[in-house]
């Protein structure tokens, strides 16, 4: 693997085993995350953390097939048996902190990716969008059902993920349209157009009709994040 491995001092040679071992399992958890995809997929992302996951769930098993395993041929020697378990424990803890980071930094980057796709549909679907509406709709706006339609596939694809993980970045997601909204209406109007930073401007004229559909917008968001 081209990788120079720590080896700590330990009760004998499989101390020096359980190092490379612990040290293995890093690299591989980097290795499935720095690997090449798609930029912006969150298919690929979810699959990757999903990987991660389970190479993360199967570290006890591995850990104590190889403990077994050296204690069968030897390896370890009975007056220090009690100090290798505990170097072992030690190490177990090691390997499942490093997958526990790289699940964390996939769920970063999913998040990030879902944030950015959000925001690009706002900005996109209500760019130069009037508010001054004069008639209540009988129906959502159109960017409305559009987004609700983008997350509804986003969280259709997150079956690989474990249910909490689901869960958080259901909430994550729909606490960023929440703030997206929020800004747009409560914040000081600008100049037409963006911003600087490329967000979308806050609304500059509404008329109560507008209003009234934006609540319906806000009823069908609601209505998706419960359901």
């Amino acid at each position: 693997l081209g990788q120079s491995f720590l080896q700590k001092k330990g009760s004998g040679s499989a101390c020096y085993v359980l190092d490379c071992v612990e040290e293995c399992v890093n690299v591989a958890a980097v290795g499935m995350k720095d690997a090449d995809t798609e930029e912006g997929n969150i298919d690929k992302a979810v699959q990757v953390m999903a990987n991660v996951a389970a190479l993360q769930h199967s570290l006890p098993r591995l850990f104590g097939t190889l403990m077994r395993g050296m204690t069968h041929v030897g390896m370890i020697r009975s007056d220090q048996l009690a100090e290798t378990f505990q170097y072992a424990e030690a190490t177990l803890k090691g390997a499942d902190k490093a997958c526990d980071n790289q699940v964390g930094s996939m769920y970063s980057l999913v998040y990030e990716i879902c944030r950015n796709k959000i925001d690009a549909h706002l900005s996109y679907a209500l760019e130069g969008f009037s508010w001054v509406q004069k008639s209540v709709r009988d129906m959502p706006n159109a960017y409305c059902e559009g987004l609700i339609g983008y997350m509804r596939n986003v969280f259709d694809s997150l079956g690989p993920m474990d249910e909490g993980s689901r869960a958080g970045l259901h909430f994550s997601c729909c606490g960023h349209v929440s703030e997206r909204l929020v800004r747009i209406l409560s914040d000081r109007p600008v100049e037409e157009g963006t911003r600087s930073d490329g967000s979308l401007s806050p609304i500059s004229k509404i008329d109560a009709y507008g209003l009234k559909n934006m609540s319906k917008d806000v009823d069908e968001f609601k209505r998706f994040a419960t359901s």
